[in-house]
């Protein structure tokens, strides 16, 4: 017997983002007003029992929605998968499947955290919408298009365990954004292996801030911290769009667990002690100044 997807929650995201990117979202002639880019893929090839939803209505296509107008989807995408798992054999079971999968698109994994973390900045309270700023673990594969993660979500031996991400998590502990890669993507693709990070300490910033004001510190934290010689910048990318499905009878549902932050940049480290020294540098203590909502953690 197969499992039912009874609920989509990982797949459908809304922005509860700073909203500061509005500068970036513009068209030749002035402000955008574009409707997002969409990418589908049928899963209609599939058998239906493997594609039943809620109230026994199918699940037609699965594809990925950029956030804003007048941005395209072209090129590889980061899927943020910030979230604390529940289930622990039943995600062992999902990822003896899906692994295979990822790697058999050409995705390369940017980071995936094995270990618990220390938190060095957390804002009080929760994100407005009332879920968390912490989670417990992250996931960065980089898929290679929008069309080759769509391909997978429609694919069969995705839905044949998809019910698991679906069913057993909630808009309380996941967060899941797709993100254009601002940098270090193209060393990542490069890399020959499935696995793209060295060994040691990843610290991990997440924060709000526009497209602009993140593009324009990539270059004074890369240069600020490999002159001290206590890491590297490993990738840096912005939330650009969202997975979503289109089911019978009812369209492209909205709604789903959301997400709150605009960037991530993942810094690589000989030590974990080396996370505060970087932090106290000008450049990044610059930078902190200008992003909002800072979130940085030490995974070890």
């Amino acid at each position: 017997m197969h499992t039912r997807l009874l609920i989509f929650s990982t797949l459908f995201v809304f922005s509860c983002t700073s909203g500061n990117d509005t500068d970036d979202t513009t068209s030749e002639t002035g402000p955008c007003t574009d409707e997002p880019t969409e990418v589908w893929v049928s899963a209609e090839d599939v058998d239906p029992e493997l594609r039943l939803m809620a109230d026994d209505r199918l699940l037609m296509a699965a594809g990925v929605r950029a956030l804003r107008g007048c941005e395209d989807l072209e090129g590889p995408l980061a899927a943020m998968n910030w979230w604390t798992v529940r289930d622990p054999e039943a995600n062992d079971a999902y990822t003896a499947t899906v692994g295979p999968l990822v790697m058999n698109l050409g995705a390369k994994i940017v980071y995936s955290s094995s270990s618990g973390y220390t938190t060095l900045r957390v804002p009080e309270g929760t994100v407005p919408d009332g879920t968390p700023w912490l989670q417990a673990k992250l996931d960065l594969p980089l898929y290679p298009s929008a069309e080759s993660f769509a391909g997978m979500i429609a694919g069969e031996a995705w839905l044949r365990v998809g019910g698991y991400k679906l069913n057993e998590t909630t808009d309380i502990d996941y967060d899941f954004v797709f993100q254009r890669c601002f940098y270090g993507c193209e060393e990542i693709q490069a890399n020959p292996g499935f696995i793209t990070w060295p060994a040691g300490n990843m610290m991990v910033h997440l924060f709000n801030a526009s497209q602009t004001e993140v593009r324009d510190a990539i270059e004074p934290l890369r240069t600020a911290i490999e002159s001290v010689g206590l890491g590297n910048l490993h990738f840096v990318g912005y939330s650009w769009a969202q997975s979503v499905m289109r089911i019978q009878d009812i369209g492209v549902p909205e709604g789903g667990n959301g997400f709150w932050n605009d960037g991530t940049i993942l810094i690589n480290l000989g030590r974990s002690s080396a996370a505060e020294t970087v932090l106290a540098l000008d450049a990044y203590q610059a930078w902190l100044s200008t992003a909002q909502n800072n979130v940085v953690v030490v995974f070890e």
